[in-house]
């Protein structure tokens, strides 16, 4: 057996790959080194350093014990095969497409029918050369309205159900969409965000090494909460994801260089403040990096001097800039007039208002990482700070990779905070990927630790096993929710409602699917306030929304459906929530890990009590088999039907009255 040790002093000392050591981050050891970097044109100098390989290295220095746990230390890897990287980057691919087209056409997510009614208008906007009407929202989601509104309007027009032109109107038009047009662009989208994901799995390797890259997509592509927001059609999916390409691409220039790098870094970048501008939180992470560079606190990273950094980052955003302003029709012809515009919608858009009820405290985005993400993306992350402090206590030898990880989840999580009022959980999703790298080098730390400890390098092997296995046992019960996880360390949905105003759609289908089946449902009405346009699409009679607008329009319904949002909030008005919540026991309910979604009405008039049935519960093994023992309230006076049309005929004034006052 040929050995497999390496020479501290053939190799760089701040990766954190535990592989086969050989080249970190352009710089080259002696002998063992020169020959493998030669074939991409890499050179470097040797550095001299504390090492420990993988697993199965020998004569490595000792390693650190940290909470029982042992981690290695920093250690250079060979780049991973070719093959391998290609697998890895084909393997993400194919994953994150089927879990994106698996169920494609559920549930709908409320926002979903705002961005097709955008994408409509921007396409006739273009159809008819108004180029200032492409802006519409400060977000400003360029990049999801071109995405939504051609592939919606193309389907449109190939199933010769109107002109180009008049299928953009009608898109623009309609506040329910039908289900075709969520499907159509989710599925163009399930494609380029798969196929970004992939892209970013080829970066990582290079950044972090094979296993940390590996573990970490693995955790990313199975995390409930990332997966829903990248099957909807809204801003955020777009943006999360070329926001993490565009920032490994801008690691990889200032660690080793290269025009071609920044470029594709600025044009990543500039696609993702079109789609979503809080991503340019970003940058002042991104500059804190450099100056630690310039200034020379990083090992293999060469300070290039401010005159010639500042040249690079001014190419890098002028192509951003360029990007932005070549996708987006609104700038070519009135630059100003947007600025000014965007500036006064961004002030309303950051407030608080009655939708968003969450405490917006200043550990809010604390509450979400400990609420929506999974424990196993948690403990791997934890795993790296403790190691990383362990590390910087004991004065090791620095790991820049981790360190800039760490710079680049935490300053935009703070900025983020402090620019806002308004808080929402899913504004944090550019991080997530950036945070999962940090958990996967957490994880493959971990699995050379245990190896060593053990001197069995199939431990390793299995410790990974264990986090994809877990991972994806983890996601299976929540889809194609996604929406619906909530950490079960902490008490899953049921508890979460004590914390988080919870719900953006998701349980309506199966709402829908109880009414469908109902006799004549094709002529019932039902009412769904606020939340119209995810359950439209699946139910075959009339939908109609209640809003402060349109308070007397409920009166009209055969059937009222709340969501949990409006049981948590009375929005949009708690009078109209809790006349008919009080007055009757549901019909059917719609509950997911033990929390109530939907909740089906008769309508307003009420059933005398000797008509009542029990409330029948949707569910399945993962779903609570009985209904909640609801308190109907009703008072002798309001058993009756006409006693009932007398108190919803109050409530209806009141809430007029309410409405002309707004």
């Amino acid at each position: 057996m040929r050995k497999e040790g390496v020479e501290a002093s053939d190799v760089a000392a701040h990766d954190v790959r535990g592989e086969m050591p050989s080249r970190v981050d352009g710089v080259v050891g002696e002998n063992k080194t020169s020959n493998a970097l030669a074939g991409r044109g890499e050179t470097g100098a040797e550095a001299k350093a504390d090492v420990s390989g993988s697993a199965g290295q020998e004569d490595h220095e000792p390693m650190s014990i940290v909470s029982g746990i042992q981690m290695a230390s920093p250690a250079t890897a060979v780049p991973p095969a070719r093959s391998t990287r290609r697998a890895l980057v084909a393997s993400v691919f194919l994953v994150s497409a089927v879990l994106r087209l698996v169920a494609v056409d559920r549930p709908l997510n409320l926002d979903e029918a705002f961005w097709i009614q955008r994408g409509g208008a921007f396409v006739a906007a273009l159809a008819r050369g108004d180029f200032f009407a492409t802006y519409i929202r400060p977000h400003p989601g360029v990049t999801t309205m071109w995405l939504v509104g051609h592939s919606n309007v193309a389907w449109c027009t190939l199933a010769q159900e109107g002109t180009w032109t008049s299928c953009a109107r009608r898109l623009e038009d309609d506040p329910l969409p039908p289900l075709w047009a969520y499907v159509v662009p989710r599925c163009v989208q399930a494609l380029l965000t798969s196929a970004l994901l992939a892209l970013m799995a080829s970066l990582a390797v290079p950044w972090l090494g094979l296993w940390p890259s590996a573990l970490g997509c693995a955790i990313l592509a199975f995390e409930p909460f990332f997966l829903a927001y990248q099957r909807f059609i809204t801003s955020d999916a777009l943006a999360t994801d070329l926001s993490a390409v565009a920032v490994l691409w801008f690691l990889l220039h200032l660690r080793e260089g290269g025009r071609r790098r920044l470029i594709l870094s600025g044009l990543a970048f500039g696609l993702a403040v079109a789609t979503k501008l809080p991503v340019v939180l970003l940058v002042a992470a991104l500059l804190i990096l450099v100056a630690v560079v310039e200034g020379g606190g990083w090992r293999g990273f060469s300070p290039r001097g401010l005159r010639r950094r500042a040249l690079e980052l001014t190419i890098w955003a002028t192509v951003a800039l360029a990007v932005v302003v070549a996708i987006w029709p609104a700038l070519w012809v009135s630059p100003v007039g947007v600025g000014h515009r965007l500036l006064a919608d961004l002030h309303r858009e950051t407030l608080l208002h009655a939708f968003r009820s969450d405490d917006p405290g200043a550990a809010f985005y604390a509450r979400v990482l400990a609420w929506r993400f999974s424990p196993l993306l948690q403990a791997g992350a934890l795993f790296t700070v403790v190691s990383l402090s362990w590390n910087f206590w004991r004065r090791g030898p620095r790991r820049p990779e981790i360190e800039a990880l760490v710079v680049l989840v935490l300053v935009p999580l703070v900025l983020l905070r402090a620019v806002a009022d308004a808080a929402v959980d899913r504004y944090l999703l550019p991080v997530v990927p950036l945070l999962v790298l940090l958990a996967g080098a957490g994880w493959a730390q971990v699995a050379d630790g245990w190896a060593a400890r053990a001197s069995r390098p199939a431990v390793a092997g299995f410790v990974r096993v264990g986090v994809l296995a877990g991972q994806l046992a983890l996601l299976v019960p929540y889809l194609p929710d996604g929406l619906t996880y909530y950490s079960p360390l902490l008490g899953g949905a049921a508890a979460a409602a004590r914390v988080f105003t919870i719900g953006q759609g998701e349980g309506l289908e199966d709402a829908a699917s109880y009414l469908d089946a109902e006799p004549g449902a094709a002529s019932r009405v039902v009412a769904v306030p606020g939340f119209a346009s995810a359950f439209a699409p699946y139910f075959r009679g009339r939908t109609i929304d209640v809003t402060l607008t349109s308070p007397r329009d409920w009166l009209a319904a055969d059937r009222v459906v709340f969501y949990v949002r409006q049981v948590q909030t009375g929005w949009p008005d708690p009078l109209v929530v809790s006349y008919v919540a009080s007055q009757q026991r549901p019909l059917y309910v719609v509950r997911r890990h033990g929390l109530d979604y939907a909740l089906v009405f008769a309508g307003p008039i009420v059933l005398p009590p000797e008509l009542r049935g029990p409330s029948p519960v949707s569910g399945n093994s993962n779903r609570s088999s009985t209904a909640p023992r609801r308190a109907a309230s009703t008072s002798a006076g309001t058993s009756s039907a006409s006693s009932a049309r007398a108190t919803s005929a109050r409530v209806a004034a009141v809430a007029g009255l309410r409405g002309t006052k707004s």
